[in-house]
Formats: structure tokens, sequence, C-alpha cells
């Protein structure tokens, strides 16, 4: 009788580990396609790279592409789209930009919000 009860919290945990790498997977995968479709999307005058003079960002409509968020310190490669709005689903996809803040490369103190990041960067 043990032994079948032993057998069954192991298969229970099994199957608990396997949920959890499966959302993880998922969760992966569905940021990645977001951060694709977000980049792609990016106003050109916040896109500029290595500019001697960092760009403004325009402001965009809640969930809409609004900077390209470079870290160089966390690799030549790192980059992640900023959508305008703190909101969850907006989060969901990268990180987010709190409305009532400078924009992003603005005087003043931009302010954001995110969770999570799978994976170190998305593929360009």
């Amino acid at each position: 009788m043990r032994r079948l009860a032993a057998l069954g919290l192991i298969a229970a945990g099994l199957l608990l580990l396997t949920g959890l790498v499966w959302n993880q997977l998922a969760d992966r995968h569905a940021t990645a396609e977001a951060q694709q479709r977000l980049l792609s999307s990016v106003p050109e005058q916040a896109r500029a790279a290595g500019a001697r003079l960092q760009p403004v960002a325009t402001s965009v409509r809640t969930g809409h592409a609004l900077a390209v968020m470079r870290v160089p310190r966390f690799g030549g490669d790192w980059e992640w789209a900023v959508s305008e709005g703190t909101s969850l689903d907006v989060i969901a996809d990268g990180p987010g930009h709190y409305r009532g803040t400078a924009l992003p490369g603005a005087r003043g103190n931009a302010a954001f919000a995110a969770h999570r990041a799978p994976g170190s960067a998305v593929p360009r």
C-alpha cells in the first residue's frame, strides 16, 4: 500500500513539473512572437540604435509599441520593445511604460513595469 501511495505521489509530482515546464515554454513562445510584432511596429524616430543623440519617443496609444529598450550590460543583442501602458495584458508582451512619466529619451524620469523575461533576449 505504501509503495502504491509513493508511486502515486511521484506520478503527481511529475505531472505537476511537466505542466510547469509546458507553461514556461508556452509563455516564452508567446512573448517572443509578441516582441517580434512589437519590434516591427516601433516608430522609426524611437528606433535609432547607437545614435549620438538619443531619440525621444512620441506618445502612442495604450498597448502599442513605444520604443526599443537596450541594456548593453545584458549583451549586445539584448533588446525589448516597450509598449505604452502597464496593464497585465500589456506587460505580458514585454515591458510597459507608465503613463504620466517622461517619454523615453525626454528630460525627466521614465518609469517602466515588467515581469519575468523568458530567455535573455528576443531573437532579431
